[in-house]
């Protein structure tokens, strides 16, 4: 019984022994192993200068921060901090000053320990991207988009924009994404003197609505002012003042080019309009002065535009059941002038309208004249002249021009 006893204590403090050892090779082992661990760490830049030297910008976000693995002894790595808090003993730097140009890269980035005998495993993000583009500007005209109909009645005479063109600055590559800026005015809501406030957006060249954080403009809304007015055609006439009772209405034709204009205003002063006078002509003194042609201003009614370039009219005055004629008047039938003789041997002639039906009946011994003069120069013996009046006595007649003769004083010899 004993000796079972002390095979069984032996067995025990040998199976002890190799425990121990055991343990004693794992705490000998994992002193002498690396280990790992994930720090997030501030993420330096530099050479921003270098960039403003070559009027560069970044124009993308470039993260704040970055995960780093490292590896290496326990003690060493365990002076860098706890495991995934910002350390100040790992450093990661991201130098720009290689950038010279726009476009987008792809840059490392480097990892510096105050502590020797570590390294990194592995670096998240492994590469910073990175963009950058100069800032430009440009300035665009602010189009508008019509849709729909002014009412039948209206017509969009003029509109304008507070604001006519923009500036939209931004780097170059988006600025150059841009196509155009516009509003869009309804034409259904307008009514007279509308004032719109409208946004102003950009498009691309496919014409869609373009968006871009990066993109600024100057102004974004713009007021647009119409100018609606009712329009309207009506007739252009002349007021003829006949002062003769030769002449009947139905004598005189008028002709007036352009016939009618279109009109346009407010609709209440346009509902009142009926036609545009251009005025009164004197048939009478159209005779007399042998013009039948005029160009005369169309007069409109304050706050009334037209279409007439120049706002006047040109007007032919025709006459029918009238003619033209000339009756030679001789010597002979001049009234004499006691004491004084005539100059004149041929006479003179005599013109007048007379109707048409009578033109070939009338010759100058239907004419009576009647002799006016200065009775002073008559009596001192220095007369002249002679101013004669022409009428028709038998036939009516409008006598046109004014008639006079030269005399002489009759001399008497003793």
């Amino acid at each position: 019984m004993r000796e079972f006893i002390k095979k069984y204590d032996l067995a025990n403090w040998a199976i002890a022994f190799i425990a121990a050892f055991f343990l004693w090779l794992v705490a000998v082992s994992g002193d002498d192993s690396d280990i790992s661990k994930s720090y997030i760490v501030p993420l330096q830049v530099t050479g921003q200068n270098a960039l403003a030297a070559t009027e560069l910008n970044i124009i993308n976000t470039l993260p704040e921060k970055v995960s780093i693995q490292v590896s290496g002894p326990p003690d060493k790595v365990n002076q860098l901090g706890e495991k995934n808090s910002v350390t100040n003993k790992i450093s990661a730097k991201l130098d720009l000053s290689s950038i010279y140009q726009s476009g987008d890269y792809k840059l490392s980035y480097d990892v510096s320990f105050e502590v020797d005998s570590i390294s990194v495993e592995h670096k998240s993000p492994a590469q910073i991207s990175v963009s950058v583009d100069r800032i430009v500007k440009e300035t665009f005209p602010v189009e508008i988009d019509f849709a729909g109909s002014v009412d039948q009645e209206f017509k969009l005479d003029g509109y304008e924009l507070s604001v006519a063109e923009i500036e939209v600055s931004g780097p170059q590559r988006y600025i150059d994404e841009i196509a155009r800026a516009a509003i869009k005015i309804d034409r259904t809501s307008l009514k007279n003197n509308s004032e719109i406030e409208s946004e102003i957006v950009l498009y691309n060249f496919e014409d869609e609505v373009y968006t871009n954080a990066q993109i600024a403009q100057n102004h974004t809304t713009t007021v647009f002012s119409a100018s609606l007015n009712k329009h309207k055609t009506v007739p252009l006439k002349v007021n003829t003042i006949i002062t003769d009772d030769m002449i009947t209405e139905d004598m005189v034709k008028v002709n007036i080019a352009p016939q009618q204009i279109e009109v346009w205003g407010d609709k209440e002063v346009i509902d009142q309009i009926t036609e545009v006078s251009l005025g009164d002509v004197s048939i009478v003194k159209s005779i007399e002065t042998g013009t039948f042609e005029y160009v005369l201003p169309v007069q409109l009614p304050e706050g009334v535009s037209a279409d007439v370039t120049d706002l006047a009219a040109a007007v032919t005055i025709e006459l029918t059941g009238l003619e033209e004629l000339t009756v030679h008047v001789p010597n002979g039938l001049i009234p004499v002038t006691e004491g004084y003789d005539i100059v004149n041997t041929n006479g003179f002639d005599v013109v007048m309208y007379v109707k048409s039906e009578d033109a070939d009946k009338i010759a100058a011994e239907n004419l009576k004249l009647f002799p006016i003069y200065s009775q002073d120069e008559y009596d001192d013996g220095t007369l002249e002249h002679i101013d004669m009046r022409v009428v028709c006595v038998d036939y009516d007649a409008m006598i046109i021009g004014e008639y006079m003769i030269e005399v002489n004083k009759v001399v008497v010899e003793e």
